[in-house]
């Protein structure tokens, strides 16, 4: 189990986040809270995949939309260095998911820990590349910022890697960094210490 040191920063880890209504352009407040395994069997894995409407495109090209959230929570919920996290309006709706560990070591400084994100995914009707309007922006952003907020919290400089699933542009506009660990279909992505830290002190969770 990795314990906050004395020599960590001092921070306090976000437990809310703005979100932008796309079809207002007005930012709401959502909750960052933990994500059990009968939220994400009932908000997750029988809602999100449900009643899209008209797409833009097939959602089951999604590589996402056969993941079982219920039981990736499952999986993890009773290993001390995982955790669960999920961004959820006022509706009580799910907008975005995480499930990361705390015992990573860095891919770019190999001495360093980390902060490594096993599995992230926005609500398919806040993806433009699914809706033609989108619900929310920033959501899986936000989830991503809160692991970089964790990584910094457990001392670890903010530095955060994952394997990009899917829209590496993505990943890289986030200022991750693809290294030379991992295969094609798994190469591992990692946002440095100098990016994250410049990211946590953009959003105002360190000081500037």
């Amino acid at each position: 189990r990795v314990n906050l040191s004395k020599e960590s920063p001092v921070m306090e880890l976000p437990t809310s986040i703005r979100l932008t209504c796309c079809t207002s352009g007005k930012e709401e407040i959502a909750a960052i809270e933990t994500l059990n395994r009968e939220v994400a069997k009932l908000r997750i894995d029988s809602e999100w995949w449900s009643n899209l409407g008209n797409t833009i495109r097939n959602p089951r090209s999604e590589p996402d939309s056969e993941w079982r959230w219920r039981q990736i929570v499952s999986t993890y919920q009773n290993k001390p260095n995982y955790l669960a996290k999920c961004i959820k309006t006022t509706d009580g709706l799910i907008q975005a998911a995480v499930v990361y560990r705390v015992d990573a070591m860095s891919a770019i400084e190999p001495a360093q820990r980390a902060v490594f994100v096993e599995w992230l995914a926005s609500a398919p009707k806040n993806r433009e590349i699914l809706m033609k309007t989108p619900r929310y922006r920033g959501a899986g952003t936000g989830l991503l910022l809160f692991a970089i907020a964790q990584s910094y919290f457990l001392g670890f400089s903010g530095r955060v890697n994952l394997n990009a699933v899917a829209n590496i542009e993505y990943y890289l506009g986030q200022g991750f960094i693809q290294t030379n660990i991992g295969d094609d279909d798994n190469v591992v992505f990692e946002i440095p210490a100098s990016t994250a830290i410049r990211r946590l002190k953009e959003r105002g969770l360190i000081d500037g």
